[in-house]
């Protein structure tokens, strides 16, 4: 309305998985090289978008006209992640309520917590400055019980923690870790967080921890143990929170604890499957288009966000004020990684860590063969981009 333009919505499935992400990539190319100026903007899968952009067909978001990427509504840590060189092919932030969905939680079942007289919950830990890896991991200490006397570990039986172990990805990167940084020209580098002391370390504390039996992996995407109440806590996207609802049970959430007290704040790592935005390099008029997307976003920062976070996520899902303050520190500590957008092409790179934490595998071991391929790969990524016209 206020720009006084319509859209004309052309579905093309955008999600990554199952070849869709390169099918997208490859449609929107075919288009492209057609000469075809139909489309204006584009949006998806933020590995689809990523993808589409290093094979050249996204406009550069930073020549058009009318983007202010000053403005709040552009998180600055998303546009730090997505400028490559002097370069930016896309975006995201209140424009996409994933933005918010996405973020990984720690949530606790507050019911259960409350049989436990010694335990203290998650939350008053973050309160007290005091939530990191070690309070976490002390919290399941002894929790297993064997409730349905099989003799062996399942879903029918009580643990301090589920989840499953591509989400342990949320750890690294709470802990102040990163897969990928920038070089001195503004392009990416493989991080030396990957190979380091710290990464190691961490990853053997973790496989030692979850070997000790208090911790229960999923095999399924969605907790079930948690939703019927056999787990004191699980970590997820916050998007999964409309399930945990259904449990007959009070739930509570906190952040993803630090790596320890020294760390200054917490993070937030926002789950793959959030929009990204972008500009179709052939679009007919890119500035009516960038204007377009910025009055989008502009807009979604004013009414969407507010509606969203301020009155759903803190008012509706939240029991007490406490439950709002946890909301507004894991907002606040929000990250985007360029690793993770290009898992796919540097080896699962983004899971190799989370898988070998979860098993109890030696990272110093496994990630040998990595410091040698992964500068490779990710070279030939920004070469893609460096290439661009």
């Amino acid at each position: 309305e206020t720009l006084n333009i319509t859209f004309e919505w052309i579905d093309i499935q955008g999600q990554y998985n199952d070849g869709r992400g390169k099918a997208y990539s490859d449609h929107v190319g075919n288009v492209y090289a057609s000469g075809d100026k139909t489309y204006d903007l584009m949006s998806a899968h933020s590995r689809t978008i990523a993808l589409t952009a290093s094979n050249g067909y996204c406009a550069d978001l930073m020549q058009a006209e009318y983007l202010d990427f000053e403005k709040p509504w552009w998180p600055t840590i998303m546009t730090e992640t997505a400028t490559i060189g002097d370069k930016m092919y896309f975006v995201t932030g209140d424009v996409s309520t994933n933005s918010i969905h996405q973020m990984y939680t720690i949530f606790y079942n507050k019911d259960l917590f409350s049989k436990y007289p010694d335990l203290v919950e998650p939350a008053e830990y973050v309160l007290e400055d005091n939530w990191n890896i070690e309070t976490f991991q002390l919290i399941t200490k002894g929790m297993y019980q064997d409730l349905d006397s099989s003799n062996s570990a399942n879903e029918g039986d009580l643990y301090g923690f589920t989840s499953l172990n591509w989400h342990f990805d949320a750890i690294y990167y709470g802990a102040g870790l990163r897969q990928a940084e920038k070089d001195p020209e503004n392009l990416f580098k493989i991080s030396d967080d990957y190979f380091s002391d710290k990464a190691i370390a961490l990853s053997d504390d973790i496989g030692a921890w979850v070997k000790e039996g208090d911790v229960y992996i999923n095999s399924t995407y969605f907790d079930d143990v948690f939703l019927s109440g056999n787990s004191l806590m699980t970590m997820a996207r916050h998007h999964d929170i409309a399930n945990y609802l259904t449990g007959d049970f009070k739930h509570g959430i906190a952040p993803i604890p630090k790596y320890n007290n020294d760390q200054e704040n917490y993070i937030t790592l926002v789950g793959n499957p959030i929009s990204f935005y972008s500009i179709f390099a052939l679009s007919k008029d890119i500035d009516r288009a960038a204007a377009v997307l910025e009055c989008w976003a502009s807009e979604a920062y004013r009414l969407t966000s507010p509606a969203l976070f301020e009155t759903t996520f803190k008012l509706r899902y939240s029991d007490t004020s406490v439950e709002s303050q946890m909301y507004d520190i894991i907002r606040a500590g929000i990250v985007f990684d360029f690793g993770r957008l290009f898992n796919d092409t540097l080896g699962n790179m983004s899971g190799q860590w989370s898988w070998g934490a979860s098993k109890g595998t030696s990272w110093a071991t496994a990630s040998k063969p990595y410091a040698r391929s992964l500068p490779k790969k990710l070279k030939e990524i920004t070469d893609s981009f460096k290439a661009i016209d």
